[in-house]
């Protein structure tokens, strides 16, 4: 009888048990749904998953070339000891939003847009300026530079601006045009050089 009463109460509880786990995790699947569900259409669901599948297909192999790209940088970054300072961070962001205000636009605005969220935004400034600073020696741009510059382009300076703002917006030009040269053939370099294993195929 003793047994018989051990297995009863075994029995009870361990259903309560599994009860109680089907309910935990229940109530946790809907607190946390949406790292399961991305949307519900007339009651049928799309998984996250899903989603994330469709992106694949269509962005993948751009998405894991960033991805390898931002690795090989971090870590050319930290071989050289360069830093960023947050200062530098936020006063590119302060520029970048009174950029967008003149134009009528919002920082919020063009991150939502971009799908982008602030932290996105910090970090690739903070990457920007390191391979800036990487790359200063190839990218600076002279005074002779940017005569020649106009003088190429006809030499004529527009009477809305005058010869210092105008000479300054041409260097500006010429550096951004170098940087992004310049910057691109240094990735190629890093990307040359790594060892870059894919183990997925888009």
């Amino acid at each position: 009888m003793d047994i018989a009463k051990k297995i009863v109460g075994y029995l009870k509880t361990k259903t309560a048990v599994v009860v109680l786990a089907v309910l935990l995790f229940g109530g946790l699947g809907y607190y946390y749904k949406n790292l399961l569900v991305a949307a519900s259409v007339n009651g049928s669901f799309i998984s996250r998953w899903s989603v994330i599948s469709e992106m694949e297909k269509t962005a993948g192999k751009n998405a894991l070339d960033s991805l390898i790209t931002k690795k090989l940088i971090e870590k050319e970054v930290a071989s050289k000891n360069i830093t960023v300072s947050q200062a530098d961070v936020e006063a590119q962001i302060k520029n970048i939003e009174e950029q967008l205000k003149s134009q009528g636009g919002t920082l919020e605005g063009a991150l939502k847009e971009r799908g982008m969220s602030m932290a996105d935004l910090k970090e690739q400034i903070t990457i920007n300026k390191s391979l800036q600073q990487m790359l200063a020696d190839k990218v600076a741009v002279t005074d002779t530079d940017v005569d020649a510059y106009i003088k190429q382009m006809g030499g004529d300076i527009p009477s809305s601006v005058s010869e210092a703002e105008f000479k300054s917006q041409i260097k500006a030009q010429l550096e951004n045009q170098k940087f992004s040269t310049e910057a691109q053939a240094f990735i190629d370099s890093l990307r040359a050089q790594a060892n870059i294993k894919y183990f997925v195929s888009y």
